[in-house]
């Protein structure tokens, strides 16, 4: 699940904390249910991110002055839930509660031509010496806990971050792994709100899968009531057909809203050449 990174809290905490960079948008954590922690996936994302962010998620003293490119990595496993909050106005569809590693990393100078992600700032910094930093914070995981290879990312964080430092980051991705996946462990974990999902953002992705779902059945030769009546792969937390979307989707290609009506070859081609633009 794609979320907005936010600083880390307890749901033992209390209050409400806006989401950076999105004015309007904000979560109380009073809206969240204290459930037993139970994450049924596991997640790997990486944000290009602004130097005011990557402050307001706790790495403060990463920011540099001048021109700047900031990333950061959380690696762990969520459990999403739904926010009931009184005022839609705050537009958080989903906090995700999560437990793992978040890596912070700022760097100076970087080439344009290097692609925005964090393996080839890596590289970058090994091979064209450009300015790097790096630190890391463990997430939903309590301060008590006993996990070695947090030394060794401390050790990794007083030098630049480059290929060295991605070898030692993976060894402690791996190790963490293994380390929540020890049922003796389950005691450690300490819940936190580690993202958000915007009610926009899941609308979006409702309708781009809506659409896309639209063309594909139209593509196969199915009719509108067929489309929406098939058995779909099962679709992430807040994300479904829209119906609307698949409506509109059918009336554009086919030029008639008979819901019963089966595209012909030409109908097919056009719905196959709309997915398949790319």
């Amino acid at each position: 699940m794609r979320y907005i990174p936010v600083k880390a809290m307890s749901l033992s905490e209390s209050g409400r904390f806006e989401v950076p960079e999105h004015p309007g948008a904000a979560l109380d954590l009073a809206a969240l249910d204290p459930v037993p922690f139970a994450p049924d996936r596991v997640s790997l994302e990486s944000f290009s991110v602004s130097a005011s962010v990557v402050a307001s998620v706790g790495f403060r003293e990463l920011t540099l002055e001048g021109l700047a490119d900031y990333f950061l990595l959380d690696v762990g496993v969520i459990q999403p839930q739904v926010v009931q909050q009184t005022d839609p106005v705050e537009g958080v569809e989903f906090a995700v509660v999560g437990a793992g590693l978040r890596v912070a990393v700022a760097s100076a100078s970087i080439d344009a031509r290097t692609s925005f992600n964090i393996g080839s700032v890596a590289a970058s910094a090994s091979l064209e010496g450009t300015t790097t930093s790096f630190a890391a914070a463990l997430l939903g995981i309590k301060q008590s806990a006993t996990l070695p290879f947090v030394g060794d990312l401390v050790v990794a964080s007083m030098h630049s971050f480059d290929t060295s430092t991605i070898i030692t980051l993976g060894g402690a991705i791996s190790d963490l792994f293994d380390w929540m996946g020890d049922p003796g462990n389950i005691d450690q974990f300490d819940q936190q709100v580690i993202g958000v999902v915007l009610r926009e953002q899941a609308q979006i992705e409702s309708f781009g899968t809506s659409y896309g779902y639209a063309l594909r059945s139209l593509a196969g030769g199915d009719a509108l009531t067929t489309a929406l009546t098939n058995n779909v792969n099962e679709l992430p937390d807040g994300v479904g057909l829209t119906q609307a979307a698949l409506f509109a989707t059918y009336a554009s290609v086919l030029g008639d809203t008979d819901p019963t009506k089966v595209p012909d070859g030409d109908a097919q081609k056009a719905a196959g050449q709309l997915d398949n633009c790319g």
